[in-house]
């Protein structure tokens, strides 16, 4: 009886020794396929740290908003920060010159097109566009459903008089 059990603790070492060559197989078979199937595969380089550049070292420049308003200011001088005066008469200057143009290039304007109150009305000037971009900011604080619900005048609680008062709904379309 001690040689079957001899037998039997050989052939159980034998099969667990063979089962742990087979799943080191399929371990280094199923790496080898990965490595396969990844893309891009980029040898490895050093990196090395970044260079101190001596410019940025010595700068000491006070940074931010050099000539900040004072703190009750309104709203507008900060608008004017950014919108300079040079800057809107370039936007006037440009927006009248592609107007000229535009007009100038058609050889046949429709009998009701908005082209022809270009000139009735006259040019753009700084008030106009000035006007022109406080109803515009003045809409995203003011929320309507549409743009020509702005200058309704049907229902007296939804009115809103300050955006007729600006412009006509034709002129600011």
């Amino acid at each position: 009886m001690s040689d079957i059990s001899e037998d039997s603790e050989v052939s159980d070492i034998e099969s667990d020794t063979d089962s742990d060559v087979d799943l080191a197989q399929e371990i280094t078979e199923s790496e080898s396929s990965e490595d396969e199937n990844m893309p891009n595969q980029r040898p490895w380089f050093r990196i090395y740290p970044p260079e101190i550049d001596e410019m940025q070292q010595n700068f000491a420049e006070n940074v931010g908003l050099q000539d900040a308003p004072p703190r009750n200011s309104r709203p507008i001088t900060y608008f004017f920060l950014f919108m300079t005066m040079d800057f809107l008469r370039q936007i006037v200057r440009e927006t009248n010159r592609y107007a000229e143009d535009y007009i100038a290039s058609k050889d046949r304007i429709q009998r009701f097109s908005r082209l022809h109150d270009w000139f009735k009305v006259g040019v753009l000037t700084l008030r106009d566009l000035k006007a022109f971009l406080a109803v515009i900011l003045n809409m995203g604080i003011i929320k309507k459903p549409v743009i020509t619900e702005y200058w309704n005048t049907k229902f007296a609680s939804q009115s809103t008089k300050w955006f007729r008062d600006m412009f006509s709904r034709n002129r600011f379309q």
